[in-house]
């Protein structure tokens, strides 16, 4: 696998937005196809070939494949060339993106546990996560309002209302 080093301009996504990027889980979407999601996980390791990096992965159904390393000097290390757009997503809607992958797939967006119960697996976030991040909750119940507010609105002009 070719590995293309990149500096924050080559990139073209800033450091500093990769940087402030919490350790989780995000699904996004890059077509229009309401069933084409793009799971990433992001994580920091304390040990090991990518200690004190950013690892960005794609997530296959149980595998993490590795795309993309922010490494301490700043180089992004891409191993995915297509990382770059998804990245994008990620970062422009962080909240969002948490809890859209939590309740795509049914685990917490931070830690990865399965989610057993409503409201939380409609949040994303299971409730001890939830402690710490209580935004993901926030986020998702906005957006299941507005998703709400755009079926009664479909349905009203459907109906002739």
């Amino acid at each position: 696998m070719a590995i293309s080093r990149q500096n924050e301009s080559e990139f073209g996504i800033p450091r500093s937005l990769v940087d402030d990027t919490s350790d989780g889980y995000y699904a996004v979407k890059l077509t229009s196809d309401a069933t084409d999601w793009t799971f990433l996980r992001v994580s920091r390791p304390k040990y090991g070939e990518y200690k004190d990096c950013v690892k960005i992965q794609t997530q296959h159904g149980e595998q993490l494949r590795l795309a993309c390393v922010l490494r301490p000097d700043g180089i992004f290390e891409v191993r995915n060339g297509d990382i770059k757009r998804a990245v994008i997503m990620m970062v422009s809607d962080r909240t969002r993106a948490m809890a859209r992958y939590g309740r795509e797939i049914g685990h917490c967006c931070r830690c990865g546990k399965q989610l057993t119960n409503e409201p939380w697996i409609s949040y994303g976030i299971g409730i001890e996560c939830d402690k710490s991040m209580p935004e993901i909750r926030e986020a998702a119940i906005e957006e299941a309002e507005a998703e709400s507010l755009v079926a009664a609105s479909t349905c009203e002009s459907e109906n002739g209302m």
